[in-house]
Order: C-alpha cells, then structure tokens, then sequence
C-alpha cells in the first residue's frame, strides 16, 4: 500500500525525530546525504537534471534513501487543508475524501498529497514538513512512490 501522510512523515523524520530534512542526521550535505546535484549553489533555484538521480549512498537511520529532494511521492491521504486541526493526534488515517478540483471542463476529481521535494524544485523546499496538494489522476514526471506493509 502507499503510506499515510503520518506514516511517511514518521519515516522521513527517522521514527519521528524534528529533523528538518529526511537525511541521516537532518541536514542536506550534497554528495554525501544527498545527490550531489543539489549542490547548495543550487538550494534556491533547484537544478538542471531531467530525470532523477540515482539513490544516494547515505540512507536515515530507518535504512530509507531520497526521501529529500529526489523525488515527491504520494501517499495514500486525500488532501483537506484543515484535517489536522481536527484529527486524532497519533497516526491520523487522512481525510475520507478530498475536494473535488476541475481538471477537464466538464471532469472533477479529489486533490491528494504528495510529500517530499524533487529534483527540479529548490532543495530548501525538501523540508519533512513539505507537501504538495495535485488532482488524484496528476502524473508528475518528477513524482515517485514508495510502498508500505500494513
């Protein structure tokens, strides 16, 4: 299955520590924890690869690799922008269902969350905390997943 939106935050953060960036000791050090792509010259304006690069040689402490800056990817929560206002506090499941955003003229569909940067956006944006709200048919060529077991 994809993660909860709690799960993956959970793994980014090496079993929920407050690490800003989901690397082996939260913070980003190009070419040792992260893709030396993402060299800091480029932290504001991201870089110039058209593909991902391949998995980094410094995983986090839960053995995860590229949960920073490599990709985004999906998990499993329909997006509301207020559920975690209302929701339970440990492993909130996500909202039942998204709100439903125009994609053709005549189509709606729900808005879903991905998580984490990728490689052609800022690296700063690579926080744990990061999101980003897309239609459920969306296809990023910048997106990837990452799957769990229940």
């Amino acid at each position: 299955d994809l993660p909860t939106e709690a799960q993956w935050e959970y793994a980014a953060r090496s079993a929920g520590k407050p690490l800003r960036h989901a690397t082996d000791n939260g913070t980003l050090e190009p070419g040792r924890n992260i893709s030396e792509a993402n060299d800091p010259a480029l932290a504001r304006y991201g870089n110039d690869l058209d593909i991902p690069e391949p998995p980094a040689v410094t995983p986090n402490p839960l053995g995860l690799y590229d949960m920073s800056g490599n990709v985004a990817e999906w998990v499993n929560d329909y997006y509301a922008p207020d559920y975690y206002q209302k929701s339970e506090k440990v492993n909130p499941t996500g909202p039942e269902t998204g709100k439903a955003v125009p994609v053709t003229p005549k189509q709606k569909e729900p808005e879903r969350v991905m998580r984490g940067a990728d490689y052609e956006g800022p690296i700063i944006n690579s926080s744990t905390v990061s999101r980003r709200v897309v239609p459920e048919s969306a296809v990023p060529l910048n997106s990837g997943f990452r799957c769990v077991r229940n």
